[in-house]
């Protein structure tokens, strides 16, 4: 039995089905090269809808359009389960089947505090541990971390493919190198923008982490503390601060840095993408950096591709990957 430790967090319609099925996708030759080997299987990740941690159901249905033998286990047998009986199709974790789905692992007690004791737990119910989530892998947790000090582990392939490129990309930057980060996820995303400022020789803020930026430096006075490591001119914020989407003017700016770059990267929208009249600046920089014949560029994000997914320039970008947090930490690490 494989633990194959997958990212299926992805957004669901408010009718509570898969809405974009990307990453579910992502996993498949992973999925189709264990089942071709005769290696049982069972899928493991989180999911989280309007911020909250929710069940793997909608997931089970869609992907049993793709591998109908599927089952989905409610709990481990270890786990204490709510008192519900299992539906047709699922199982109460006793029967292991071809193909299984572990229902959401944040369920689980000890999961994000990475519990030796779950850990060991969760490992007793396979021989082998493949990460096949990247986008999910700079997470300290039991199903992405600690199942490798139980088992042997390996990559999954899009794991692996994904680590392939950004190393080679990164492995020599030309410059200028131009860092795009928005979004709205500041607390996580601030300290790595502002890491990024070591590295990269611009850095363009939108959304509301770039209100936040400045709101932060307003309250902490904090300026002389970031000028001791950076340069702050490196660090580029919006005319307008709002959080809504840049302003005119903004687009007008960035798209000139971005003129003039060799690599860029870029995550996070620049604004709040999920109403369409919000998604104009998002798009304007997608089109500077397309139109930008000689750069190479990583665009990626789970909140970055839903803003620009009908844009006909997202094809001309050098890799388009689902990982956000761990595409920037991987970057915000480079020596």
């Amino acid at each position: 039995m494989a633990l194959l430790r997958v990212d299926y967090n992805v957004p669901l319609n408010s009718k509570g089905r898969v809405q974009d099925p990307t990453k579910i996708k992502e996993s498949f030759p992973t999925i189709d090269y264990l089942l071709k080997n005769k290696v049982k299987v069972a899928l493991l990740s989180h999911l989280e809808h309007e911020g909250k941690v929710v069940s793997l159901q909608p997931i089970y249905k869609w992907l049993q359009k793709k591998y109908p033998e599927l089952v989905f286990f409610k709990f481990p047998a270890f786990a204490k389960a709510p008192a519900s009986p299992a539906k047709r199709g699922e199982s109460a974790g006793r029967q292991i089947l071809n193909i299984n789905l572990l229902e959401n692992t944040r369920f689980l007690p000890g999961e994000t505090e990475n519990d030796p004791v779950l850990a060991k737990q969760l490992a007793s119910l396979g021989d082998l541990f493949i990460n096949e989530a990247f986008s999910v892998s700079h997470r300290n947790h039991v199903s992405t971390v600690g199942l490798s000090n139980y088992l042997p582990t390996y990559l999954g392939f899009n794991h692996f493919q994904e680590l392939k490129i950004l190393d080679e990309f990164f492995g020599n930057i030309k410059r200028p190198f131009v860092a795009i980060v928005g979004g709205a996820k500041w607390e996580t995303k601030l300290p790595i923008a502002i890491k990024l400022a070591e590295i990269a020789d611009h850095v363009l803020l939108g959304g509301i982490l770039a209100r936040e930026y400045l709101r932060q430096i307003q309250i902490t006075n904090h300026k002389s503390q970031i000028n001791d490591k950076i340069q702050m001119s490196k660090i580029k914020t919006p005319n307008s601060i709002n959080g809504q989407d840049i302003d005119t003017e903004t687009i007008k700016q960035y798209s000139e840095i971005i003129k003039t770059a060799k690599t860029v990267l870029w995550n996070g929208p620049m604004g709040k993408y999920e109403e369409p009249k919000y998604r104009k600046g998002s798009l304007a920089i997608l089109k500077a950096i397309a139109l930008n014949k000689n750069c190479r560029a990583i665009v990626g994000g789970e909140d970055t591709l839903p803003a620009l997914r009908h844009s006909p320039y997202l094809k001309s970008i050098y890799h388009v990957t689902t990982a956000g947090g761990a595409l920037l930490n991987y970057v915000a690490n480079l020596k």
